[in-house]
C-alpha cells in the first residue's frame, strides 16, 4: 500500500548551512514550520493506450494505417479519443482536450483531504493560441455511461491516453513562500535546489498536479474573467489543476502551463461550477 503521509521534510544542505550560519538551529525550525504548511496533491500522468487517433497529410502518404478508433470508455479519465457528452453539443469551434474522473483522482489522497466527485471536462477552441479564453471547462456533477451521448468532437492530441494518478506534496510557492522564508538573503529562489526531495516536484514538469498550493507561476498569471459574484483576486482561488505539456498525447502550450482555478469557498464544499482558466509562463 503506497504511504499517505509526507516524506521527511529536509532542505538541500546548503540550504540547511545559509539558514545556520544566520542562526544557530534555524534550519531544523524552518523544516519544523514548514511542514506544518505542506499539503497534498494528485500527480497526473498519462499514459497512450493506442495507435494514433488522427494520421496527419505527412504519414498518410506514406503509407501509413488509418487511425484507429477510441478504446476508453465514456466516462474514463484520458486525453484524447471521445469526450463524455450528456445532450447534444456543439463542436464546430472546438476540439476535446481531456477529462478527468474526479472520485477516482482524489482517492489518492489522504483521508483527511477533500474529495471531489463528477467528471471535469477540458475542450479547446480549434486554432487556439493557448489563451485562457479559448477553453471550456465542463463539470458533470453525476455522470453515467448509460447516459452518454454520441460526439463528433476531434481530439487535441494525436493519441488516446489513460491517465493515471498518485500522490504527491507541495509546499508554499512564490509570495506566498516569501511570506514564511525567515532569511531576507539568500531569497530562496536563489538556490539551483531549493524544495527538500519529495516536494513541488511538478515544478520540473514531470506530471500534472490536481489541488496542493498554488504554483508561483500564478504570482504573475494572465487574467481571466471572473465568474458572476466572484473576485479577481487571485488570493480568493485555490488552484484546481495544472496543465503542462504533454508528450504521450500530444499537446503543449509552448513555455506556458494551464491552470483551472476554483474559489475557495467552492473546492470547501466541492462544487465546481465556477471554474476559471488562466495561463501564466513555467
Amino acid at each position: 500500500m503506497a504511504a499517505t503521509t509526507p516524506p521527511p521534510l529536509r532542505f538541500p544542505d546548503p540550504v540547511r548551512d545559509d539558514l545556520n550560519a544566520h542562526r544557530a538551529g534555524l534550519a531544523e525550525e524552518t523544516e519544523q514550520m514548514m511542514a506544518s504548511h505542506v499539503r497534498p496533491c494528485v500527480a497526473i500522468t498519462a499514459h497512450r493506450v493506442s495507435k494514433p487517433i488522427r494520421r496527419n497529410l505527412f504519414a498518410r502518404l506514406f503509407g501509413a494505417h488509418e487511425a484507429t478508433k477510441p478504446l476508453l470508455g465514456a466516462t474514463e479519465s484520458k486525453f484524447g479519443g471521445t469526450p463524455y457528452c450528456e445532450t447534444e453539443e456543439e463542436w464546430n469551434e472546438h476540439a476535446f482536450l481531456g477529462q478527468i474522473d474526479l472520485a477516482c483522482a482524489t482517492a489518492a489522497l489522504p483521508a483527511s483531504s477533500v474529495r471531489l466527485t463528477g467528471l471535469l471536462r477540458i475542450d479547446l477552441r480549434l486554432s487556439s493560441s493557448g489563451e485562457n479564453e479559448d477553453f471550456r471547462v465542463r463539470w458533470f456533477r453525476e455522470p453515467s455511461a448509460d447516459r452518454a451521448v454520441a460526439t463528433t468532437a476531434s481530439s487535441v492530441g494525436d493519441w488516446e491516453t489513460q491517465l493515471d494518478f498518485r500522490l504527491a506534496w507541495t509546499l508554499p510557492e512564490g509570495e506566498a513562500l516569501e511570506a514564511l522564508w525567515p532569511l531576507r538573503e539568500p531569497h530562496w529562489c536563489e538556490y539551483e535546489e531549493f524544495f527538500p526531495k519529495g516536494y513541488n516536484a511538478d515544478g520540473r514538469n514531470e506530471f500534472h498536479r490536481m489541488l496542493g498550493h498554488k504554483p508561483s507561476a500564478l504570482d504573475e498569471h494572465y487574467g481571466w474573467c471572473p465568474p458572476t459574484g466572484c473576485s479577481d483576486d487571485i488570493a480568493s482561488y485555490e488552484c484546481l489543476l495544472r496543465l503542462i505539456f504533454d508528450n504521450a498525447a500530444g499537446f503543449s502550450w509552448g513555455s506556458n502551463a494551464i491552470y483551472l482555478l476554483v474559489p475557495r469557498e467552492d473546492l470547501a464544499r466541492a462544487d465546481l461550477s465556477r471554474i476559471v482558466v488562466t495561463a501564466a509562463n513555467v
